[in-house]
């Protein structure tokens, strides 16, 4: 069966088109089954494939809006071997040192890497902060702006002194009494 793509080529980035691809995979494959007549897709990078049958798969897409929300907490690391700079690596946990970030720093000095805090962001609260839904990092201020802003849920009893995020405070959530 053939496929017609609906829309602008030109804004589909090389992601996007994997998920389009996915999403004719998996439609063709469903439809194989039980004869659906449309099938929306949900791609990994924010775009909403809607694919119809009609004599040909029409395969339309449109990009979705997402709020950014504060995702885990993360420390920034410079990672060293024979005391050259090697590169700067985030590792992220439910809270900052949590036992998965220091089984990584452990696991890359047992095999000979010196890990530091990352000076970039030293002064910014020893290079802890959070990242966000797509990866991006920030320290604790910018976190708390995002926080509040996004309308998530988040305790801000356990916002630290000069308004910096805490990782208690997107862990710890109360329940709502009745």
């Amino acid at each position: 069966m053939n496929t017609v793509l609906n829309g602008n080529t030109n804004e589909i980035s090389p992601f996007d088109w994997e998920d389009i691809r996915c999403a004719i995979r998996t439609f063709t494959s469903i439809r194989k089954k039980n004869r659906i007549p449309t099938h929306t897709h949900e791609g990994r990078y924010g775009l909403l494939i809607t694919l119809t049958v009609k004599k040909q798969i029409h395969v339309n897409w449109k990009k979705m809006k997402f709020r950014k929300v504060v995702m885990a907490a993360a420390n920034r690391f410079d990672v060293f071997k024979d005391g050259e700079f090697i590169k700067t690596i985030v590792l992220v946990d439910s809270c900052h040192m949590g036992r998965n970030m220091q089984g990584v720093t452990d696991l890359l000095r047992d095999i000979g890497f010196e890990v530091k805090a990352a000076k970039d962001y030293y002064e910014r609260d020893r290079s802890q902060g959070f990242i966000d839904d797509s990866c991006n990092y920030y320290d604790r201020k910018e976190s708390l702006e995002i926080a509040k802003s996004s309308g998530q849920l988040f305790n801000p009893d356990f916002v630290l002194p000069r308004d910096r995020l805490d990782s208690s405070c997107i862990r710890h959530i109360p329940e709502l009494l009745k």
